[in-house]
């Protein structure tokens, strides 16, 4: 069974702009209740606290793709929920049935990141 993540006082950098992840009881946008919402002037990524633990996860992939579009400058398509949507749902699938593999490739950036600070 899967733990829901902790995105209480989350933060995450896309190209180099930091958003803070939060989750609301009740979510609407634009006057309709949503699962999750990005909020570009902000810097905000919001979702729904009433989630499961796997459709949150699934509905931060879909908003951190909104979010790394806009960042991109690629503001034409980072609203598009026809790209977004499969997009999103393929790119979480990836990461789930090859967690392996992307847990090995961040036990090589810790080794990295560990070895570039203590360079300096």
């Amino acid at each position: 069974m899967s733990k829901k993540i902790d995105t209480n006082n989350m933060n995450i950098n896309i190209n180099s702009v930091r958003y803070k992840i939060s989750r609301i009881k009740k979510l609407w946008d634009e006057g309709e209740p949503c699962w999750g919402v990005t909020l570009f002037k902000e810097n905000k990524i919001k979702l729904n606290n009433d989630l499961s633990a796997q459709k949150m996860e699934q509905v931060l992939v879909h908003e951190l793709i909104h979010a790394t579009l806009h960042e991109a400058g690629l503001d034409n398509y980072s609203n598009d929920e026809e790209l977004i949507n499969p997009f999103g749902n393929a790119l979480y699938s990836l990461i789930m049935e090859n967690q392996t593999l992307f847990r090995i490739m961040m036990d090589h950036y810790r080794q990295y990141a560990g070895e570039v600070a203590t360079v300096s």
